[in-house]
C-alpha cells in the first residue's frame, strides 16, 4: 500500500483497457462481494482511466479477475410468492428481462468461461457461462408450483448443451453454487490444456484510525461510611485499530483490536456523619479492546455485532477524598489496569464504519483499600478503513 494522500483508500492492481492495453496501477477499495458497475482506478502517475475505457481488471491482493459484461437476465427472485398452477404454466410464463453492464468475477477461464454475477443490493448470486463469445445466464429459479415449493434445476439441461454432453448423470449432482460450478468447469476446461485460476485470498488485515466520544458512569463507590454514589464524566478517544478479517462473501468474522486514548475526570459532594465529603476520581491512559466481530454486507451497506474485553493502561490515576470540615485531602491510590466486557453494534457504508458500544466491568478501577466500584461506558465510535 503507498501512504500518500493521493493513493490512500486504493490497493495494487491492473487493468486491460477496451484498446488491449495493460495498465498498472491502483483501483480504489471494495470489498468485492458485488459486481460493481464502475470501478475508480489511477496509474502511477495518478492519471484516471474511467470505467467505460476498461475492459477487465485484476486486483493483486484478493487475486480476483472481473471483466466487463452485459448481462441479460429475468426478474423472478427465488424463493418468490410468484405462483404456477403447472409446470406448462412455469414454461409459458412472460418473462421480464433486465440488461445490466457490470464487471463480473471470473471463477474459471478456458474452453468455457465462468462468471458470477452478484447484482448490487440483491442477495442473489447469478453464474454465467461463455463459449466462443456468447454469454448464457444459468437459470436456476425457485417457485411455487401449485401450492408447492420446487427447485427448478434449469441449469443442468443448459450445462449437458454447452458442454454436448449425450448423458447426464454428472450434471443431475451439479449443484448451483461457485465451488460445485468451479470444479466442473475446472475439469472440462483442464481437457483443452487450461489451468485453473488462483484461489481467491479469503482473509486479509485492515487497519484505519477512528474516534470516539463517550459518557462514563463510576457506580456504587462504598465503604463502610460513605453511601452508595455515582460519578459520571464524558471523553472523546482518538485511536488507531486493525482488524484481521476472514471471509469473501457477504458474512465476514473478524479478530479486532482497537488503541485509543481515554480519560475520566469527575466529581460528587455528600452529605455523611454531619459533614460533607467530596470524591474526585480521576485517570486517563490507553484502552485496549480485543474483540470478535462478525458483519454481514448488503451491497455497499453492512452490519455487525462485536463482543470483547477492554482492558485500561493508567498512564495517570488518582482518587481524592477531600473532608471539607477542615479541607485537608486524601489521595487514594488504584491497582494497575482494568479488565471488562463490552458488546456493540454497528453499520458500515464503503470505508466508514459507526458503531455504539456498551461496556461494564464490576470490579473497575477499585482502590487498593477494598472499595467496590463498578464502571460503565456507554460509547459512540467512527472508524475509517484505509483499506477496506
Amino acid at each position: 500500500m503507498l501512504f500518500t494522500s493521493a493513493f490512500a483508500g486504493f490497493e495494487k492492481a491492473y487493468v486491460v483497457t477496451n484498446q488491449k492495453d495493460t495498465v498498472q496501477g491502483w483501483v480504489r477499495l471494495q470489498r468485492w462481494t458485488q459486481s460493481p458497475k464502475t470501478i475508480e482506478f489511477k496509474t502511477a502517475d495518478n492519471q484516471v482511466i474511467t470505467s467505460a475505457d476498461i475492459n477487465s481488471f485484476y486486483v493483486f491482493y484478493t487475486q480476483e479477475l472481473f471483466v466487463s459484461k452485459k448481462v441479460a437476465l429475468e426478474v423472478l427472485p427465488r424463493a418468490s410468492s410468484v405462483q404456477f398452477q403447472s409446470i406448462g404454466g412455469y414454461a409459458n410464463r412472460e418473462k421480464k428481462i433486465e440488461t445490466v453492464e457490470a464487471f463480473v468475477r471470473v471463477i474459471s477461464k478456458g474452453k468455457l468461461n465462468l462468471y458470477v454475477f452478484n447484482p448490487e443490493n440483491i442477495a442473489e448470486k447469478h453464474y454465467l457461462i461463455e463459449k466462443e463469445g456468447v454469454l448464457t445466464p444459468l437459470v436456476y429459479h425457485i417457485v411455487m408450483l401449485n401450492g408447492t415449493r420446487q427447485e427448478l434445476n434449469t441449469y443442468q439441461n443448459q450445462m449437458k448443451e454447452l458442454l454436448n454432453k449425450t448423458t447426464d448423470d454428472d450434471l443431475t449432482k451439479l449443484v448451483y453454487d461457485e465451488t460445485s460450478l468451479k470444479k466442473y468447469i475446472d475439469r472440462y476446461n483442464s481437457e483443452f490444456g487450461a489451468k485453473p485460476l488462483p484461489k481467491a485470498r479469503f482473509a486479509r488485515i485492515m487497519y484505519g484510525a477512528m474516534i470516539g466520544t463517550a459518557y462514563s458512569e463510576w457506580r456504587n463507590l462504598t465503604n463502610n461510611s460513605i453511601p452508595a454514589t455515582l460519578i459520571s464524566s464524558t471523553s472523546i478517544s482518538p485511536g488507531l485499530f486493525i482488524n484481521f478479517a476472514v471471509g469473501r462473501r457477504r458474512g465476514v468474522a473478524s479478530l479486532l483490536t482497537d488503541v485509543y486514548y481515554d480519560y475520566f475526570n469527575g466529581t460528587v459532594t455528600l452529605r455523611t456523619r454531619g459533614y460533607d465529603v467530596t470524591y474526585a476520581p480521576s485517570q486517563s491512559g490507553f484502552k485496549l479492546f480485543h474483540a470478535l466481530q462478525y458483519r454481514y454486507d448488503f451491497g455497499k451497506f453492512g452490519c455487525f455485532a462485536e463482543m470483547g474485553i477492554n482492558t485500561f493502561i493508567p498512564v495517570k490515576r488518582s482518587f481524592t477524598e477531600s473532608y471539607l470540615q477542615n479541607n485537608t485531602p486524601t489521595t487514594l491510590t488504584f491497582a494497575p489496569f482494568s479488565n471488562g466486557s463490552a458488546i456493540g453494534l454497528g453499520a458500515i457504508y464503503k470505508q466508514i464504519e459507526i458503531s455504539i458500544r456498551l461496556g461494564n466491568n464490576t470490579k473497575a478501577y477499585a482502590p487498593i483499600y477494598g472499595d467496590k466500584a463498578s464502571f460503565r461506558t456507554h460509547r459512540l465510535v467512527v472508524k475509517y478503513n484505509f483499506n477496506q
